[in-house]
C-alpha cells in the first residue's frame, strides 16, 4: 500500500470516528461532518485530487482544531505532489507530440507553451532549457515572465527580479511585475507588494497590481489597507490613455470591493463604469451579493468555506478536473495539432488550478490565525 493510500485509511477511520452521528447525517455545507465526508469521498474516487484538496481546506476552516487536521493538511500536500505529477506527464505526451509536427512554427510556439506551463508547475530548470532554444525575443520574453513568477512563489524575489531585468518586451515586464506584487502580497509582503507595484509604468498592469493589493488586505481583515490601495487602483484606472479599457479596470475594483464587503465603495466606483454591457455585470454583483459581514470567528470560517466553494463552482467545472480518463480517450480521434493544443490546454488548466487552492489557502490563512 502506498503512503497516500496508508493516510487516506487513517483519514477514513479517524473521519468517522471523530465526527458525531448527528453531525455526519447532517447535509448541512458549514458542518465539519458532511464537508469530511465529501473530501473523503472524492479522494477514495481517485483522479479527483483538486477537488479533495478544495474540500479538505473547507473541512479545516469549519474544523480548525480537529484532531485529524495534521493528516488532512498531509493529505492535502500528496494531493498536491499527485496533481505535479499528472502535469509532468500532460507535459511530456505534448513534447514528444510537439516534436511529431511537420510545421516548424507550430513545433517552436508548442514548445514556447510547454516551457511557460513548466514554469507555472514549479519546474524552472526544465522551462530554462526550452528558453534558450526559442528564437524569438518575444517567445523568450513570455517564458521568462512566468519563470520569474515561479522564482517569486518559491519566494527568491531577487532572481525573480533579475528575470524580468532581462525580458525586453516591455508589456511582459508590466505583467512579471504585476504577478510579483500578488504574490508579494497574498504572502504577506504588503511593502514589498507596494514597491513592486509603484514600480509599473503602464497604468493598467499598475491598476491591476493594487486591487490584487487591496484582495490580500481584506482577506487579511486590514480594511485600511484595502481602501488605500482600492484609491492607487482607482488613480491608475483613471490614467489610462484608451478609454475602452477603463471600465473593465473599474470593474475589477468592484469586483475586490464586494469580496471585501465594501458595498457603498462598490457602488460609488461601479458609477465610474461607463461601458453598458459592464456597467450591468457589475451592478448586477452588487445587487446579488450577501450582505451581512462579521469579524466574528463563525463568519470567518463560512466566507473561507464560501471560497472554497466558489473554487469548487467556478474553477473546477471543466470535464478534464471531473473525468480525466474520458480526456485521454478522447485523444485517439484527434490530430497531431489537436493532441499538442488539448494536452496543453489540460496540463495549463491543471497548473493554474493547483496554484489557485495554493493561493488561496495562503490569502486566508491571516484571517483565520488572528
Amino acid at each position: 500500500m502506498r503512503p497516500g493510500q496508508r493516510l487516506l485509511v487513517a483519514l477514513a477511520v479517524i473521519g468517522a470516528v471523530s465526527m458525531p452521528m448527528d453531525a455526519r447525517a447532517q447535509a448541512v455545507s458549514y458542518e465539519p461532518g458532511p464537508l469530511f465526508e465529501k473530501a473523503l469521498a472524492d479522494d477514495r474516487k481517485g483522479g479527483l485530487e483538486l477537488f479533495a484538496i478544495a474540500r479538505y481546506r473547507a473541512y479545516l476552516a469549519a474544523a480548525p482544531k480537529a484532531g485529524n487536521g495534521p493528516r488532512v493538511r498531509q493529505r492535502i500536500v500528496e494531493l498536491g505532489v499527485e496533481v505535479e505529477a499528472k502535469v509532468r506527464e500532460l507535459l511530456n505526451k505534448a513534447g514528444a507530440a510537439a516534436a511529431l509536427l511537420a510545421d516548424e512554427g507550430s513545433r517552436l510556439q508548442a514548445f514556447k507553451r510547454i516551457a511557460a506551463i513548466m514554469a507555472v508547475a514549479g519546474d524552472i530548470a526544465g522551462a530554462g532549457k526550452i528558453v534558450a532554444s526559442l528564437p524569438s525575443v518575444y517567445d523568450r520574453d513570455f517564458v521568462s515572465m512566468n519563470i520569474a513568477i515561479a522564482r517569486m512563489r518559491n519566494g527568491d524575489f531577487k532572481s525573480a527580479l533579475k528575470v524580468v531585468a532581462g525580458i525586453k518586451t516591455a508589456a511582459l515586464t508590466f505583467s512579471a511585475k504585476r504577478e510579483i506584487a500578488w504574490v508579494q502580497a497574498y504572502s504577506g509582503d504588503i511593502v514589498g507588494a507596494w514597491k513592486t507595484a509603484n514600480s509599473i509604468s503602464d497604468d493598467q498592469e499598475k491598476s491591476r497590481a493594487y486591487v490584487k493589493i487591496a484582495e490580500a488586505e481584506f482577506s487579511a481583515g486590514d480594511a485600511q489597507g484595502a481602501q488605500k490601495a482600492i484609491a492607487g487602483a482607482k488613480k491608475a484606472a483613471s490614467r489610462i490613455p484608451l478609454e475602452v479599457f477603463r471600465p473593465h479596470a473599474y470593474a475589477r475594483i468592484v469586483e475586490v470591493q464586494i469580496k471585501g464587503g465594501d458595498f457603498s465603495g462598490a457602488r460609488e466606483t461601479a458609477s465610474l463604469v461607463s461601458y453598458g454591457n459592464v456597467r450591468a455585470r457589475v451592478d448586477g454583483l452588487i445587487a446579488n451579493t450577501r450582505r451581512e459581514k462579521t469579524s466574528s470567528r463563525s463568519s470567518v470560517s463560512r466566507e473561507e468555506i464560501d471560497a472554497w466553494s466558489e473554487i469548487i463552482e467556478t474553477r473546477l467545472n471543466k470535464s478534464h478536473f471531473v473525468d480525466f480518463r474520458t480526456f485521454w480517450r478522447s485523444l485517439r480521434n484527434m490530430d497531431a495539432n489537436e493532441i499538442v493544443e488539448e494536452l496543453l490546454k489540460v496540463s495549463s488548466d491543471f497548473a493554474d488550478a493547483l496554484n489557485v487552492l495554493r493561493e488561496t489557502e495562503m490569502l486566508w490563512w491571516p484571517r483565520r490565525v488572528s
